[in-house]
C-alpha cells in the first residue's frame, strides 16, 4: 500500500491553504504526481512542463491510474481526496480557477 510522503501548505485562491499530499510509488518509492487523462488545459500543460503533473494521453484506460512517478510507474489510491487536493493545488498555482470563479 502506498504511503504519503509529505504534507505541505500551499496557497489557494481564497487565501486559505490547501493540504498538498504527495503519494509514494509502491514500486520504487519515488514521489508521485497526479496523472491526468484527456485534453489538458493551459494550466495542466504548464504544470506538466514543470513536472508537477503527468499527462496520460487522450484515451482513458478502463481502469485509469491516479498517480505517476519519475520512473513512469502508475498506481491508484483508495482515497481520491489526496489526488484531488494535490491536483487542485498544482493547477491553482498555474492560474486555474473553479468554473464558478470565472463568471463575472
Amino acid at each position: 500500500m502506498p504511503q504519503f510522503l509529505a504534507v505541505a501548505r500551499w496557497p489557494s485562491t481564497d487565501a486559505d491553504t490547501v493540504r498538498m499530499v504527495i503519494s509514494e510509488c509502491p514500486e520504487c518509492g519515488a514521489a508521485g504526481v497526479p496523472l491526468l487523462f484527456g485534453l489538458p488545459g493551459p494550466e495542466a500543460m504548464a504544470a506538466a512542463a514543470e513536472g508537477q503533473v503527468a499527462l496520460g494521453g487522450c484515451v482513458l484506460p478502463e481502469r485509469p491510474a491516479d498517480w505517476q512517478c519519475s520512473q513512469w510507474h502508475r498506481w491508484s489510491e483508495p482515497d481520491q481526496r489526496a489526488w484531488e487536493e494535490r491536483l487542485l493545488a498544482v493547477l491553482s498555482a498555474h492560474g486555474y480557477r473553479e468554473a464558478d470563479d470565472r463568471l463575472p
